[in-house]
C-alpha cells in the first residue's frame, strides 16, 4: 500500500503543479478564451498575466486577506452569519 507523505503539514494540495486557486485563475480565462471567444493566444496571455499577478499578490498578503476584503467590501454578496454585517455601526435601536 502506498501513502502520500507531504513535505510540510500545511502544504496545499496541487493539481497539474498548481494550487487550487492558481488553477482556477489560469483555467477560467483559458476556458473562456478557447470556447467562448475562440482566441487561444489571447486566453493564454491573460492566463499567464493573471497567474503572475496572483503569485505576486499571494507573496505579499496572508491567506485570510481575501476573506477580510470580501467581508468589508462585499457584505451583501458574501453573507457571513457568524459575525455582524460590516456596514452596521450601531446595534442598539
Amino acid at each position: 500500500m502506498e501513502y502520500a507523505i507531504p513535505n510540510h503539514l500545511d502544504e496545499p494540495p496541487r493539481f497539474f503543479l498548481l494550487t487550487l486557486d492558481e488553477l482556477f485563475v489560469c483555467g477560467v480565462p483559458l476556458f473562456l478564451g478557447m470556447f467562448v471567444l475562440d482566441s487561444l493566444f489571447l486566453s493564454v496571455l491573460v492566463s499567464i498575466g493573471l497567474f503572475f499577478v496572483l503569485k505576486r499578490w499571494k507573496g505579499s498578503h496572508s491567506q485570510s486577506y481575501v476573506l477580510a476584503m470580501l467581508y468589508w467590501h462585499l457584505p451583501q454578496i458574501l453573507p457571513v452569519h457568524a459575525t455582524p454585517a460590516s456596514f452596521k455601526r450601531v446595534y442598539v435601536p
